[in-house]
């Protein structure tokens, strides 16, 4: 009977620093779509003013590519969600024959 082959076993948690690398840019994105642009941004730049724990908050929660598009995609599902709210409230259905 041969030997089993040894796993390999990391010491460092990747999948959870994956998990809470995505996640903690699906809150930042929802963050910016809630609070606008404006809003959201005057927090960071508060947070880049701050002391060394703060300005490390305010370089994580600064807006990158992937948050601003997925609060586009949040935008996005939004509107999709209010029509069909909109057509189910009022009976009207868009013809798509």
């Amino acid at each position: 009977m041969a030997p089993r082959p040894r796993r390999l076993r990391f010491g460092f948690p990747v999948k959870g620093v994956i998990f809470a690398s995505v996640a903690a840019v699906l809150v930042k994105a929802y963050l910016i779509w809630t609070l606008g642009d404006d809003v959201y941004g005057a927090a960071v730049s508060q947070l880049l003013s701050g002391n060394q724990f703060e300005r490390a908050a305010g370089l994580v929660l600064a807006p990158d590519m992937v948050s601003l598009w997925l609060v586009d995609a949040y935008q996005y599902i939004y509107r999709f969600i209010v029509s069909v709210a909109t057509a189910l409230e009022t009976g009207t259905f868009p013809d798509f024959a």
